[in-house]
């Protein structure tokens, strides 16, 4: 391949150097791409979140009340919602100081070096996949239930599958 049709990348490992380069935004708009990054605004990502954290969440939340009791759960659940503010918090201050974080993997390159990178970047792939089981078994799960077994778990399985 020719120098000039190198694609950049976010790690320049020419000589062994795994240090990140920072060449622009990573969802950057180009006329000439096929794929257009920026489509949604943020209201509507924070409205798709919220909807994704409540709906795998309702599943569980009145055993977990029955086991609790509503007094502490109610605290629990203000603790919890005020805990995540303060993190969005730290993360968008984080963020704004430094541009050139794109993932976590960055943000632990800034943190710690190397090691702390390989980390954070394993532990946000784990989470996706533990994430996307989640999210399967409790659809496959309601399925289950809405039909009362009576359809083939797989079928309810890839039927819960997001498309």
């Amino acid at each position: 391949m020719d120098l000039s049709e190198r694609k950049n990348t976010d790690l320049d490992a020419s000589a062994g150097n795994l240090e990140p380069r920072h060449l622009g935004p990573v969802f950057e708009e180009k006329p000439d791409h096929d794929f257009h990054y920026k489509t949604l605004s943020w209201q509507f990502v924070a409205l798709l979140m919220i909807a994704e954290i409540v709906s795998n969440g309702m599943l569980s939340l009145p055993s977990a009340l029955a086991v609790v009791g509503i007094v502490p759960a109610v605290i629990l659940i203000l603790f919890f919602g005020v805990f995540a503010l303060y993190t969005a918090k730290l993360l968008i201050d984080f963020k704004l100081n430094h541009p050139e974080v794109h993932n976590m993997g960055d943000a632990g390159y800034i943190l710690g070096g190397v090691v702390p990178r390989e980390i954070l970047s394993a532990g946000t792939i784990i989470f996706a996949i533990c994430g996307t089981g989640s999210e399967l078994l409790s659809g496959q799960q309601a399925l289950s239930t809405l039909t009362n077994n009576g359809l083939c778990a797989e079928f309810l399985g890839i039927t819960a599958f997001p498309k």
